[in-house]
């Protein structure tokens, strides 16, 4: 989901994280709209303690399509990787798979 100005803000019940190079992390910034989940705060504690690179920040979608590998995550279904999104195709990285085992830990 974007919001009016065309940022991404997360997916349907699900937050939505981005990594464009190796130990760097981007999300939503949801300060003016979105819901900031239980899962999504555990990872970006994860990750912190992880010395990985977190930003959150405001970006467009086809900065996040630019990434090299998108997912979203829930309590309900831990971290789920984007597989395909318009037609690209993802790659399961390195980052999805760490944020799969931090979520397995929660």
């Amino acid at each position: 989901m974007l919001d009016t100005g065309g940022r991404v803000i997360e997916g349907t019940m699900t937050n939505v994280f981005a990594s464009p190079r190796e130990n760097v992390l981007l999300t939503p910034d949801l300060s003016r709209a979105g819901v900031a989940g239980v899962m999504r705060r555990h990872i970006l504690e994860q990750a912190a303690k992880a010395g990985v690179q977190v930003q959150v920040t405001g970006s467009s979608l086809d900065e996040f399509m630019q990434a090299g590998e998108i997912f979203l995550c829930n309590s309900l279904i831990g971290v789920w990787p984007v597989r395909e999104l318009a037609g690209r195709g993802y790659a399961l990285g390195s980052m999805t798979l760490r944020a799969q085992r931090w979520a397995a830990a929660c």
